[in-house]
């Protein structure tokens, strides 16, 4: 989030190089990995609106529902 926040390239390519180590750690589903990839890519080509929009979905879809 701080990456996009930043608009921050090089903040990106750091958070997807932890993002890799997750999945082959087994700590990352295949379905997240995808969504924030794509998320990345968008920070990358600086569409920092959509990157931006993307993960706000991404977390709210990952918050813990209320009982």
């Amino acid at each position: 989030r701080t990456a996009v926040l930043a608009r921050n390239v090089q903040m990106v390519d750091r958070a997807e190089q932890r993002l890799e180590q997750l999945a082959a750690d087994g700590r990352l589903s295949g379905e997240a990995r995808h969504t924030l990839q794509t998320i990345a890519d968008a920070g990358r080509a600086e569409r920092w609106t959509e990157a931006y929009e993307q993960l706000d979905q991404f977390q709210k879809g990952q918050s813990p529902k209320d009982p």
